[in-house]
């Protein structure tokens, strides 16, 4: 909720409220020197009496992984979320420090699913047969392992396990939890892509989100099991507004590394994703693949009308087989997202929308 004369008759991406956001929450905006901090002080006519506890919050811009994990072990950080710090110098500042917590705790509602999204309109991976192999080839219970440290659950379908009221369902074709090159190599092999002398089928430049290290790692096991069925593949890794504007304002790509909040209805985080009408040049997390098909356009409006909660399990389970044929979008796992923070913080990190939640019940102890 914002004053109506800030806005009216104005650009909201120009208006002076852009960068002096006003509110009713708990803080009031004082200060955001780009590139380094934003100050919040406390809101002294907050609607809750006796709220917030906290003076102030600042909330630092820290670029590098290596110096956001320096900052929290010497305590000049007190809370990072969304893994701000990567999950192995989450997992060993826990073990190192008494004073650092760690918890997965408090990400209900947004029900994060990383994925890979594929431009299923130009370039190698129009072939949805070649999508189907690499879903195939990688091994998800090796990236959770590995890579994010025992967080997270493997895929097995379109949605997350969360909507299992929904009609997960959860055996699903092309959704190995353990990778499975020889099937994938058979698959590519079936569908015509022989390998040249050098054992590549085909080249491609894969994007990763700009997220920080885990992505990266991420990204170069796929790299590394994709070239093991014939798909070579180049890394690229740029900053957020270059990486936003190539995926959804360009279409500039051939396979993306990502991830999506499916939230708590299908309706509100998974339909974005596929549906004919959320390809959107210019709006951030949509169908970037740009995958269109009026089949499953008429499944997904009839599960965001149809109150009957078992016609609707029946209609989510047919969208659920659509996309495992078609993968647009290959689900990888379920993100579990570690937050870190200092243990004299309280209160900040058990809702279940996580750190978007307000910090009016944070306190100091």
């Amino acid at each position: 909720m914002v004053p109506k004369h800030h806005l009216e008759g104005q650009d909201v991406k120009t208006a002076k409220l852009a960068n002096n956001p006003i509110g009713t929450g708990p803080f009031k905006f004082v200060e955001w020197k780009k590139g380094q901090y934003m100050r919040l002080d406390k809101n002294e006519n907050y609607w809750r009496e006796g709220r917030p506890y906290l003076d102030r919050i600042v909330g630092r811009f820290v670029p590098d992984a290596s110096t956001r994990a320096a900052a929290m072990e010497k305590g000049e950080v007190l809370y990072a979320a969304y893994n701000a710090v990567s999950n192995v110098e989450a997992v060993r500042l826990n073990k190192e420090k008494d004073n650092i917590g760690l918890t997965t705790d408090g990400y209900s509602m947004i029900n994060p699913m990383a994925l890979i999204e594929f431009n299923t309109k130009e370039g190698p991976f129009t072939d949805a047969a070649v999508r189907r192999a690499i879903s195939t080839a990688i091994d998800r219970q090796y990236m959770i392992d590995t890579i994010f440290f025992g967080y997270g659950k493997p895929a097995t379908s379109a949605l997350s396990s969360n909507f299992s009221a929904t009609g997960l369902h959860a055996e699903m074709p092309n959704y190995p939890a353990n990778g499975d090159v020889a099937a994938a190599n058979k698959i590519l092999d079936d569908a015509g892509y022989s390998k040249d002398a050098n054992g590549v089928r085909m080249k491609a430049t894969f994007d990763l989100i700009p997220y920080g290290e885990d992505w990266k790692r991420g990204g170069q096991y796929i790299q590394q099991v994709l070239g093991e069925i014939g798909i070579q593949v180049d890394l690229r890794y740029e900053d957020v507004p270059t990486w936003l504007k190539r995926i959804y304002h360009n279409y500039d790509f051939e396979m993306n590394l990502n991830y999506f909040y499916q939230l708590s209805d299908p309706v509100l985080g998974v339909h974005r994703h596929y549906g004919t009408n959320m390809i959107r040049k210019g709006t951030h997390f949509v169908n970037s693949s740009r995958y269109s098909n009026p089949e499953l356009d008429a499944l997904l409006s009839a599960g965001m009308t149809t109150p009957d909660a078992t016609k609707r399990a029946e209609i989510y389970l047919d969208i659920q087989k659509i996309l495992a044929n078609d993968m647009p979008v290959v689900n990888l796992f379920e993100l579990e997202f570690l937050v870190v923070y200092n243990t004299k913080l309280k209160g900040a990190y058990d809702s279940a929308m996580g750190a978007y939640a307000s910090f009016g019940d944070a306190y100091l102890d």
